[in-house]
């Protein structure tokens, strides 16, 4: 029995500001994050927050693509990680909503 939406919750907390997830994909062993920011330092900022957190591991990047429209850059981004279910169970045990950001 998985709490997604305690992944979800969590997950969002880790989000950085700037940076939308517009497409997930979940399973019990795989989180793929799709979406799109302004700024591609975010993209690298927000795996090094989900491998902190300590309930994502094997954060990487899956593809990048820079966009140009209006003039302005835009760069879709989709990122694998993996839950660690027992970190997450604790959390939600523990009734903590924060996840460790690494901060």
């Amino acid at each position: 029995e998985r709490k997604f939406s305690s992944l979800l919750s969590l997950l969002a907390e880790l989000t950085p500001q700037d940076l939308w997830i517009d497409h997930l994909v979940l399973t019990e062993n795989e989180v793929q994050i799709m979406g799109i920011t302004p700024d591609n330092q975010l993209i690298a900022q927000f795996i090094s927050k989900l491998n902190a957190s300590k309930i994502f591991k094997n954060s990487r990047f899956t593809s990048s693509e820079k966009k140009i429209i209006d003039s302005h850059a835009l760069y879709n981004f989709q990122i694998s990680t993996e839950p660690i279910w027992n970190q997450i169970a604790l959390i939600v045990g523990k009734g903590e909503p924060k996840a460790e950001s690494g901060k």
